[in-house]
């Protein structure tokens, strides 16, 4: 439902942009939706067409209301399990959708020991060829369950455009930067922040405690500067 929401925008700013229009607003809500019809250089026909995909768009958005509904319905009916889903809440980018899919996939967390296998187990570790004494790094495994990477990238790319800020966060931004200028691969970049993101899901859920931003001295010179 996500992914044909987001098909939407895209096939809205596609439209705008045929019609010379460079778009480069938000157009997440409804009104903010509106707002570019109403102000807009468009003849009636363009409006017309602009305003059946917005039915659209809120038609999806409000399949997505209910679904969120649904499964926090779910949850809440579990004492243990709505602790974990709130704690995973407070994990920045972290939204119902993707906090509910990671409590189905891991299933117990005791079953991993370290957060590595966590990260392997969502398929976002680098895979690895050996030649001789050299270990060469190559793309991710993309081994796992798919639906729950693809949260988990989406999840990355919600934390790096947030406004929340903390020590955790402003070292995972600047790694972020950093990856992106040094390999030109934005994509690059947010694989290895999801990477980091499945590890504090994994502190979250072992320690069963609420996100902290607060990084430890010898943290901060190891996991992030990957």
């Amino acid at each position: 439902m996500v992914a044909t929401k987001t098909k939407i925008i895209l096939q809205t700013k596609s439209i705008l942009r045929s019609r010379g229009i460079e778009c480069s607003g938000n157009f997440c809500s409804a009104s903010a939706f509106q707002k570019y019809i109403d102000i807009l250089p468009l003849n009636d026909f363009d409006r017309t067409v602009l305003e059946g995909i917005l039915q659209e768009f809120n038609y999806e958005k409000e399949k997505i209301r209910e679904q969120d509904d649904k499964i926090k319905n779910m949850i809440q009916m579990d004492e243990e399990l709505k602790q974990k889903y709130e704690n995973l809440l407070t994990i920045p980018g972290i939204g119902p959708v993707s906090a509910a899919k990671c409590l189905s996939v891991i299933d117990g967390i005791e079953r991993f020991e370290r957060a590595d296998q966590l990260s392997a187990y969502f398929g976002l570790i680098p895979s690895e060829n050996s030649s001789g004494d050299r270990v060469i790094h190559g793309p991710i495994t993309k081994e796992g369950i798919k639906e729950a990477r693809y949260l988990l990238i989406q999840a990355a790319w919600a934390l790096i455009r947030s406004k929340q800020s903390d020590e955790r966060l402003i070292q995972l931004r600047k790694k972020f930067t950093r990856i992106s200028i040094k390999e030109k691969n934005p994509q690059k970049a947010i694989v290895a922040v999801a990477r980091h993101l499945s590890r504090i899901i994994f502190g979250v859920l072992k320690h069963n405690t609420p996100y902290n931003g607060t990084l430890v001295k010898e943290y901060k010179n190891t996991e992030l500067a990957e």
